[in-house]
């Protein structure tokens, strides 16, 4: 059966014909085969049989071989597909084959030799094979054999841990507990599918816990509490400067809108010709807040400020903005709620400006101000009644920790100060860096 299969094989593809034809010559192919081999020489316009050389022209038509067809079929029904496929270098070749070697099907433990289909016909119908131990086809057949009799390893002793054959269990291994070769590779087997399901148990284990731990972080990024502080020159040609308090209302509103949970709380001082601005928020609010100033300030750039009044309460309210202090990872919060209130040139005048006050000075006077101002809003709390804008009364109670408006003029032009938008330029993210070097920070340039 397999000489007959083997005598039938397409000469391309050495494997039983699929859709078989026969050419003029009387060769036979696959379809498929045949075709390729054509469709190479379609540029000279001669066609050659691969196996004789015959040459061809016209090129032949191809019709299918039924007789050879079924013939293929009744063959493939009797014997195994792969039969006699040449060996692969990851394959184990057959130590009988002589020149190019077929792929080994069985190994037998007593010959010690791998065998393809064609040359395991012997041990299939004699009987002087009878007693041959036939196994799957392995490079490793004489690592199955004992060194010492040259029989196979058929026996695992449980008490030296090594496999023996039976004439080592008569010897060496005389009264030890024993078991079959089998038996043993069946215990290993189930101990280290064990062992892959427990492995796989802790990776899923792992992974969801890594994944819990991401979740968390993120979560805990996403609601740290930051506090902004920006200073500001409003815009000459500023109406009413209501119009920046009702400008920040709604981004805040429109800030928490957008992330369920979130909160924005500060204030926002408003001096006849400047803007002191405190805002404490999460990652993404403060984000916002920040893009906002930025897009002020490139709109003031590109002329916007000057454009009409449309064009300038949407971005023209807040000049030359300058980031005083951002402070990062709060334990709580120093306002209660987010309110504005539109000042005087009077009021924060009882804290006098020296013209020999250095820049680090005025920084340090101004953000403690800013803090006694918070704890004041705090205790005020119940006088605020939910109102945006800070009453009189609240505000008189705290006229020396109102920054004055000189020292907000003072900051404003301080270049060590970053803008908005040099501050998004240098970190990128705004928080992505100072999450990880510091809580609190002045910046500078």
């Amino acid at each position: 059966m397999a000489e007959a299969a083997l005598a039938l094989c397409c000469p391309v593809c050495l494997d039983m014909p699929r859709n078989p034809v026969t050419i003029p010559c009387g060769h036979s192919y696959c379809m498929s085969c045949i075709t390729g081999c054509w469709d190479h020489e379609d540029q000279k316009g001669i066609y050659s049989c691969p196996q004789c050389r015959q040459i061809f022209c016209p090129r032949p038509a191809l019709t299918k071989n039924t007789m050879l067809a079924d013939l293929a079929e009744k063959l493939k029904n009797m014997m195994p597909e792969a039969t006699l496929r040449y060996a692969e270098p990851n394959d184990v070749p057959c130590d009988v084959c002589t020149g190019r070697k077929y792929k080994a099907v069985k190994s037998c433990l007593v010959c010690v030799v791998s065998f393809c289909e064609l040359h395991l016909k012997p041990h299939c119908v004699s009987a002087a094979y009878e007693g041959h131990k036939l196994v799957t086809a392995s490079s490793a057949i004489k690592e199955m054999i004992c060194s010492t009799h040259k029989k196979p390893l058929e026996v695992y002793c449980q008490t030296d841990k090594e496999f023996a054959c039976l004439l080592c269990v008569l010897e060496e291994h005389r009264g030890h507990e024993v078991v079959s070769a089998a038996t043993e590779r069946q215990a290993k087997q189930k101990e280290i599918e064990e062992m892959q399901g427990n492995s796989k148990k802790r990776i899923k284990r792992r992974e969801s816990e890594l994944t819990e731990i991401t979740t968390s972080v993120e979560t805990i990024r996403k609601f740290l509490l930051h506090r902004l502080i920006v200073v500001g020159r409003l815009s000459g040609g500023l109406a009413d400067r209501t119009t920046v308090g009702v400008h920040f209302e709604r981004l805040n509103v429109s800030v928490q809108r957008s992330r369920p949970g979130e909160e924005v709380t500060g204030v926002l001082l408003l001096y006849p010709e400047h803007a002191l601005n405190v805002i404490e928020c999460s990652t993404e609010a403060l984000l916002s807040v920040l893009q906002d100033l930025r897009h002020m300030e490139e709109n003031l750039h590109s002329g916007a400020a000057e454009a009409d009044s449309s064009s300038l309460t949407r971005s023209g309210l807040i000049l030359e903005p300058r980031i005083l202090l951002v402070s990062h990872d709060l334990h709580s919060r120093l306002f209660q709620q987010w309110s504005y209130k539109l000042l005087s040139e009077s009021d924060g005048c009882r804290t006098v400006v020296s013209e020999d006050q250095s820049s680090e000075e005025l920084v340090r006077e101004t953000l403690r101000q800013v803090l006694q101002l918070g704890r004041h809003l705090f205790n005020a709390a119940e006088q605020m009644t939910g109102s945006k804008v800070i009453p009189d009364e609240v505000l008189r109670a705290a006229a020396d920790v109102i920054p004055p408006q000189a020292a907000v003029c003072g900051l404003v032009q301080m270049e060590a100060l970053l803008s908005p938008a040099r501050y998004l330029s240098t970190y990128h993210s705004p928080l992505h860096q100072l999450l990880d070097s510091g809580n609190s920070s002045s910046l500078s340039a």
